[in-house]
């Protein structure tokens, strides 16, 4: 906490001990000012609380009483300690006065203490007439019996007090303070600044949260009265903006009745039903009963809202075009054509071998189109038998068949209403159904099972496929007129064979997912370290790459992947049936043929010297001499 006590006193050395002091007090200070207590100081006192953010008032004497009805904040007493009263007295007693007049300012605000008076203490021949005095006519009224009856020779006091004692033609002497118990004063008073802060930051930060919630809170005191209540509760009860009143006045319900009803009562207030809970609870001494208000109507739509949601649960694209690493210019093109065919509104057939990223391309499409606020619905036509495809496609009513629901349920059609529907495996879709899918994409409505009435729907179907379906239309196994409905717009993800620049850069991007979900942290070289994956035809594409990635992540007994560890795992990876066949020539040479050997394998591995070593298990120079056509050096040449 910054600097925010300020310092008035009448005194500009504060009883002559401020100087040797200042450098410690800075640190607490944010202005002084010194004068005696008038009208004028008062308002330059204002001021400066607002200028400088004074949270505290250090003082003592006429000022303390001057100010403590003037001033919102804290005034703080620096009182007189026993040690500076000895110390004067002491003083005065070395000097020769034996009859010494004590006279203090009391900062007690209790009236009903005796008004002037004279405590008397006799220490041999040495007398002390004390008084603690409440104002200028109270300390007049001491100082002249101190004079005329005790005949004192000195006063001690505050300023005020020699003030006033010196026009009677009394000598004084002000009681210097040390400098020790001026700073404890003052560090008291910083902590109840720092406390009453805390306090009020608590409480703002508690009116604030109350003020955002949307439960009503009217907090009541013991009697009923009311005590607090946020905005939430104004506006549901249609109150004044500071409203008053009791619990029956602004609630219809007796404080007895209130505190008696159960949890979450379904209570009327004014026609308007809400839900109500009330607390009890104990702070400093104080009973408060809460209240807590929620408008019915409002938790019913909540609970719509929820249930909604809850149904849309998995019917989300989880994927966008930024999830699609590319690098191969022929991908790169694909991409670009997704991005244009996802603003229309056509369907799209997606075509591509096993695990080539269909479904990342599709759910892509749906997160860069029109529709992305809606549902993506996705369904594999393969995993289902046919006849429980038709009831999840269209749904049925309850009763249809044995075994359905009594309430009936939705197809994926009707769930994805106004958003998208991707069809996997499209190839696998049986004849029958076939004939109903192009129905619906014609006339863009469903029936379900056992049902009697249509259902317009307003869809986009995306379909993929890894079998070739013209081939499937020459064999009758699927409709021509629903392969042309369905290829209204045509993508192709190539095989990673045919885009080995994407390689690389995809397995990396699986290294760096499965090392986040396995919490380890894993380094290589360089990317030449996976050049061995150049040479293997991936059959099961990228999620074969991925499923690579993964075990690279798990098998890596240290902090670095290296080059040997792809190539152990390579090794058990056979090279495909399609490049076992290698045309050798017929020739005598054996070096010739070892040269077209090793020069396919070469093309295999993407041209990496190193991987091919790795393969084989030779060194580079061997590689380079099979390579040219060069005998090995003799031994001693």
């Amino acid at each position: 906490m910054g600097k925010n006590l300020m310092l008035v006193s009448s005194d500009e050395t504060f009883y002559g001990t401020l100087p040797h002091i200042a450098g410690q007090l800075d640190k607490y200070l944010c202005a002084t000012l010194f004068g005696d207590p008038s009208a004028e100081l008062l308002q330059r006192i204002r001021q400066m609380v607002e200028d400088h953010d004074v949270r505290g008032i250090i003082t003592r004497g006429s000022w303390t009483v001057f100010l403590q009805n003037q001033l919102t904040i804290p005034v703080f007493p620096v009182k007189i300690d026993a040690d500076d009263v000895y110390r004067s007295i002491n003083f005065l007693s070395n000097k020769g006065c034996r009859r010494i007049g004590i006279a203090i300012y009391s900062y007690t605000s209790d009236s009903s203490l005796p008004y002037g008076v004279i405590d008397c203490y006799r220490f041999g021949d040495l007398c002390l007439h004390i008084s603690h005095f409440g104002g200028t006519n109270e300390i007049e009224y001491v100082l002249e019996r101190m004079q005329t009856i005790y005949k004192v020779e000195y006063i001690l006091g505050d300023v005020e007090a020699v003030r006033l004692a010196a026009a009677r033609g009394l000598a004084g002497h002000v009681i210097k303070l040390e400098s020790r118990y001026i700073l404890d004063s003052i560090e008291q008073a910083q902590y109840i600044v720092q406390l009453g802060a805390n306090e009020r930051s608590q409480s703002r930060h508690t009116r604030l949260l109350t003020n955002l919630i949307s439960e009503g809170v009217l907090s009541f005191d013991s009697g009923g009265r009311l005590v607090t209540c946020n905005s939430s509760a104004i506006a549901m009860l249609q109150l004044p903006p500071e409203p008053q009143g009791d619990v029956e006045t602004l609630l219809g319900l007796p404080l007895e009745t209130l505190l008696r009803q159960s949890a979450n009562k379904l209570v009327s207030i004014r026609g308007t039903s809400y839900i109500m809970n009330a607390i009890t609870s104990q702070l400093r001494g104080q009973t408060t009963h809460t209240v807590l208000l929620n408008d019915a109507d409002y938790i019913q739509k909540i609970e719509f809202s929820i249930r909604t949601q809850s149904k849309s649960n998995g019917l989300k694209a989880k994927y966008d075009f930024t999830d699609m690493i590319a690098v191969d210019s022929q991908s790169l093109q694909m991409i670009e054509v997704a991005k244009r065919y996802a603003r229309s509104q056509g369907t799209i057939l997606i075509r591509g071998e096993t695990g080539t990223g269909k479904e990342v391309l599709a759910s892509s499409i749906h997160n860069e189109s029109p529709r992305q606020a809606g549902p993506f619905v996705a369904l594999n036509c393969a995993t289902l038998s046919e006849n429980l495809i038709e009831s999840e496609l269209f749904g049925y009513e309850k009763g249809a068949f044995t075994g359905a629901s009594t309430s009936g349920k939705k197809g994926l059609f009707e769930l994805a209403h106004r958003g998208t529907i991707f069809l996997d495996e499209i190839g696998e879709l049986p004849l029958n159904l076939q004939a109903k899918l192009l129905r619906v994409l014609q006339e863009r409505e469903i029936m379900r099972l056992g049902g009697d009435r249509v259902i317009p729907i307003d869809v986009r179907v995306l379909a993929a496929t890894n079998r070739d379906l013209r081939q499937m239309m020459r064999d009758g196994s699927f409709r021509e007129d629903l392969f042309y409905r369905l290829a209204l717009l045509e993508l192709e993800l190539l095989p990673l064979r045919e885009r080995t620049a994407d390689v690389i850069p995809l397995f990396i991007n699986f290294l760096n997912s499965h090392m986040r979900k396995n919490h380890l942290r894993l380094y290589w070289e360089d990317a030449s370290v996976f050049t061995p994956l150049l040479g293997y035809e991936w059959p099961g594409n990228i999620r074969e790459l991925e499923n690579l990635a993964e075990r690279v992540v798990l098998l890596s007994e240290q902090n670095e992947i290296d080059q040997q560890l792809i190539l152990s795992l390579m090794r058990e990876k056979r090279p495909t049936a399609s490049g076992d066949a290698v045309l050798l020539p017929v020739t005598n040479d054996l070096r010739v043929v070892e040269r077209a050997y090793l020069e396919n394998l070469l093309a295999r591995f993407g041209g990496s010297k190193t991987a091919l070593c790795g393969y084989l298990g030779i060194s580079r120079p061997t590689l380079w001499r099979k390579l040219n056509g060069t005998a090995p050096t003799p031994h001693g040449s």
